[in-house]
């Protein structure tokens, strides 16, 4: 569900972008940056092994590539964002789905 408001307020911030809402924007990248922080903040690192840290960075690099929305928000490098999210989203997806039918 994380990532579903993360790709929802990204496409948002997108949105109010084309139509020069600024504030309603940077509210919507905030909150979409406020939930990798989030996700990023559950992690332990140093009990989760490569997995955890592989997760942290995606997280930061994911974090690092909202913020320079902020400045120059094109509808690729938007495209571009959400597309990683939805490629980690799907992973977790298969992973449960594993899980259930084991």
């Amino acid at each position: 569900m994380l990532y579903e408001g993360a790709i929802r307020y990204l496409q948002q911030a997108q949105e109010a972008s084309g139509y020069h809402e600024a504030m309603e924007r940077i509210e919507k990248l905030r909150r979409a940056g406020d939930i990798m922080a989030a996700l990023q903040s559950a992690l332990d690192v140093e009990h989760g092994g490569a997995l955890a840290q592989g997760l942290f960075d995606f997280y930061t690099m994911i974090g690092t590539r909202i913020l320079g929305l902020h400045r120059q928000g094109t509808p690729a490098i938007y495209a571009e964002v959400v597309n990683e999210l939805r490629s980690m989203r799907d992973m977790w997806d298969a992973i449960d789905r594993e899980k259930e039918s084991a």
